[in-house]
């Protein structure tokens, strides 16, 4: 906990403050080249070295490191990169004081991300991972992925971490039960950001995870307004460009209140196209059964892509569908039969509609035209039927009145 939160304000703001930053990475090099003169018999794993225990360990206190060798040097065993890691975990959690936590980009490095309204998205989230990378001032501070649940947003943002090389951490809701807490443990939250830099801070459900609209009931005595007005305090931080990037995604933009919302640069990335269904398909089953050997245009992997669209089935749906077709099947690898199979037993929970409303929204937000999926080339893009008539085909042009209209349409039928 701050200490300064247990002391009375006015004698607080009389004190004169100094504040002593975690470990960066030259000072963490000097620490394990001592620690480890110090514990001779310490030792890691042999792919884990002295660079990963560093890069696994920056911005973190020492004596969780030192813990750590310690208990190597006397019980004789080797750390493991999976004990230093929790042990990061439990430091970032217990300094920022729960409104922080380490997010895992490894798991995202042999993943593929298919289809047409995934490419552009990845592309621009990978300029920026090249410009985190080389610490260009001149990137945008914050992102926001907008579009349908399930569409990879948040396999997206950790792509960003794990190629621009920079630590991944979730924002959580600081909100707290105390009289002051909330506000304290906002700017705890942003203070530590700007702190362990570089980054890259990822807030999924932006818009359920912090008030971000202004107005309305307040019924928390101003906390929720404190909430909103560090974080924009913190956005508009022209510091942190190159150093920090915050990636938020969400699938209601609409609940963002405008100054909020024109803090970020929106990116949509909308339900997948139909024809990029059998793709994703046998990248999701490769993905949960890698020695799976299946083919796109394979006559049942197409008919199932079918079905799955029909049932309005997204990227999570269909990950979900073929895990338990595998399970029922009791193989340790996918055939075109399991495929069609899971198509045919998925029981349809969707809501299409609301599907509909969301990329509509994510458009209607999208910061430039650049950023939709057929600005490249109109006349190649096979537009879905709930865009005919509100995207001129040849052009890309929006039709902003047509895109309102079905906005308003579809708006008392939604529960996104």
């Amino acid at each position: 906990m701050d200490l300064l939160s247990l002391i009375d304000d006015l004698v607080c703001g009389a004190l004169h403050h100094i504040h002593l930053p975690q470990p960066d990475q030259a000072e963490k090099k000097e620490f394990l080249k001592t620690a480890l003169e110090l514990y001779g018999e310490a030792a890691f794993e042999p792919e884990l070295t002295a660079e990963g225990v560093i890069a696994l360990t920056i911005n973190t206190p020492n004596r969780g490191i030192e813990n750590l060798l310690r208990a190597s040097h006397r019980g004789k065993r080797v750390l493991t990169s999976k004990e230093i890691s929790e042990q990061k975990n439990h430091d970032v959690e217990q300094l920022s004081e729960g409104t922080l936590r380490p997010l895992d980009t490894n798991s995202v490095q042999n993943i593929s991300l298919v289809g047409k309204n995934v490419e552009k998205p990845q592309t621009i989230l990978m300029r920026l991972a090249n410009c985190l990378l080389r610490g260009d001032a001149s990137m945008p501070g914050q992102v926001l992925l907008a579009g349908a649940p399930g569409t990879a947003k948040t396999d997206l943002s950790k792509l960003v971490a794990h190629f621009g090389k920079s630590p991944a951490y979730e924002m959580l809701s600081p909100k707290g039960s105390l009289v002051g807490e909330t506000e304290r443990k906002a700017r705890l939250q942003q203070q530590a950001l700007k702190e362990w830099t570089p980054n890259v801070a990822f807030c999924d459900e932006i818009s359920e995870a912090f008030p971000l609209e202004r107005g309305g009931f307040d019924g928390d005595s101003g906390a929720s307004r404190a909430v909103t007005a560090t974080l924009l305090t913190a956005l508009s931080d022209e510091t942190r460009r190159g150093k920090s990037l915050l990636i938020a995604t969400t699938n209601r933009p609409w609940a963002m209140g405008a100054a909020m919302r024109s803090s970020f640069i929106v990116i949509p990335v909308l339900f997948p196209l139909r024809e990029d269904f059998p793709s994703i398909i046998v990248a999701t089953a490769q993905r949960i059964a890698p020695q799976s050997k299946l083919n796109p245009a394979d006559a049942k992997i197409i008919e199932a892509a079918v079905i799955f669209y029909q049932k309005g089935a997204n990227p999570r749906h269909l990950r979900s569908a073929l895990s338990n077709a595998l399970l029922l099947s009791g193989k340790s690898a996918f055939e075109a039969n399991d495929i069609l199979f899971a198509a045919h037993d998925l029981c349809a929970t969707t809501d299409f509609t609301s599907t509909v409303y969301a990329d509509l929204w994510a458009i209607k937000c999208c910061s430039s035209r650049s950023f939709l999926p057929w600005s490249d080339a109109p006349g190649e893009y096979n537009f879905p039927d709930y865009l005919k008539g509100i995207v001129n085909e040849q052009t890309g042009e929006i039709n902003e009145t047509e895109l309102n209209k079905r906005i308003e349409e579809l708006k008392p039928n939604v529960n996104v």
